[in-house]
């Protein structure tokens, strides 16, 4: 039989449902970079011998409809089974099972999730110890420092833009093609002149490839992930900082989870750094900053107060006024599963409007002491706001059954239905 087909939908994209269709079909669910949860039917999936879909692979989804309400089809070509090495270990496997269960059940069909969908990636990447884009974080540190990539000497050491060699040029390419989820995020805020001064990324200069540049203002910003804190690393820090400094450039440092969790604080040292606050602008002056990717807007309070905070951010953007890892102030990231996963959560939650705010008490507005978090505004509590109310806020640090509850109860807004039970199997 002959359909006419008049809509067509192409992007990357997650198999997180299977379900039989008759002898030889497959209905398919599948979370896309582009278009969101998409759903559709898969002729032959059941019998295929090469190319057969299976949940947790990755690749390119082709959706075609005669109407917008139809079920429509897939064509798919996978690239990739990200499940696949997590076949052994029956505890990540209901990790991934639950993510992907939230994910069908929580997010409406065709709306974007971009950095939701990356942030998937990313937690499949890690856990399954495979890793997708080229110069990620977590590969081998180059040579020539950690933040700002090394790719061999680039023009003259005292003249930063001068013409870049070939390599470098082709290198800085594929890092901007590949750039990290934490990348992508702060760069919607930096591009289009959006802080009002333009910024490039993944900018050769010298002999590294800077995560973002001003040059009008010789400012560097650098996103560091978790290998940053290793001794050897830091060295090779302080080196690469001399000399961009020896160039006349500022460098800022922020860590990944920072730019996830206090946005806000990110930018206001950005700016700090931007527009330094003189005596003519006034004891206060207020911020309007760029409307976040998922609708929705941020604003930031810049005070002169702040200045002395900003002026020299230490290794990892203490200066960003960030909540810290979730979980305390105290010691560095470990990357287990858990913590892995609960960061994923905590960022779903985030994509459907209940983001956890862990930067300062809801009651009196301290940042220091934080113990507690309020089960109904999603904020933290210092110890002497908490003290009357002992026994019925969350304990800090976060764990997957403070996100089990918050995520409950977007399931019982959006109609009174339970949480998957994949989710109710995974214990905090």
């Amino acid at each position: 039989m002959f359909y006419n087909l008049t809509m067509k939908l192409e992007s990357a994209g997650i198999i997180i449902g299977l379900r039989p269709f008759g002898e030889r079909d497959m209905v398919a669910h599948i979370f896309t970079r582009e278009f969101g949860m998409l759903a559709g039917m898969m002729k032959g999936a059941a019998v295929a011998k090469k190319n057969r879909p299976l949940v947790g692979q990755v690749g390119a989804a082709s959706w075609n409809a005669r109407l917008d309400s139809a079920l429509g089809a897939f064509h798919w070509e996978s690239s990739r089974n990200m499940a696949a090495p997590l076949m052994n270990d029956a505890e990540t496997l209901a990790i991934v099972n639950s993510a992907f269960a939230l994910i069908h059940a929580l997010l409406p069909e065709r709306e974007k999730y971009t950095f939701l969908y990356d942030r998937t990636i990313d937690l499949l990447d890690k856990i399954g110890n495979h890793f997708l884009k080229f110069g990620n974080e977590a590969t081998t540190p180059p040579l020539g420092g950690v933040g700002a990539r090394s790719c061999g000497p680039v023009g003259g050491q005292h003249n930063p833009e001068k013409r870049n060699t070939e390599l470098a040029l082709h290198q800085a390419q594929n890092l901007r093609k590949n750039m990290t989820s934490a990348e992508k995020l702060l760069w919607h805020y930096l591009k289009d002149n959006k802080m009002g001064y333009a910024f490039r990324k993944q900018c050769p200069i010298n002999k590294y490839i800077a995560d973002f540049v001003c040059l009008e203002k010789r400012l560097i910003i650098e996103l560091d992930g978790e290998q940053h804190y290793e001794e050897g690393n830091r060295m090779h820090d302080v080196e690469r900082t001399k000399i961009l400094n020896g160039d006349g450039y500022r460098i800022i440092r922020f860590d990944n989870r920072q730019v996830f969790k206090d946005m806000d604080g990110v930018l206001r040292v950005i700016h700090e750094y931007l527009c330094p606050p003189t005596a003519s602008r006034g004891a206060e002056t207020t911020l309007a900053l760029c409307d976040s990717p998922q609708g929705g807007s941020n604003s930031a309070l810049i005070t002169s107060e702040l200045n002395e905070h900003l002026t020299t951010p230490p290794l990892g953007g203490v200066g960003a006024h960030g909540c810290g890892p979730v979980g305390g102030q105290d010691g560095f990231y470990k990357e287990d599963i858990h913590r892995l996963y609960l960061d994923w959560e905590i960022w779903l939650l985030r994509e459907l409007g209940y983001a956890l705010d862990l930067s300062r008490c809801s009651n009196c507005g301290r940042t220091d002491n934080l113990t507690h978090l309020s089960p109904r505004t999603g904020r933290a509590v210092c110890r002497t706001c908490a003290a009357p109310y002992d026994g019925r806020l969350f304990e800090l640090p976060v764990d997957l059954d403070a996100t089990k509850y918050f995520l409950n109860k977007i399931a019982q807004d959006q109609g009174g239905r339970a949480l998957p039970h994949a989710r109710q199997q995974v214990k905090g």
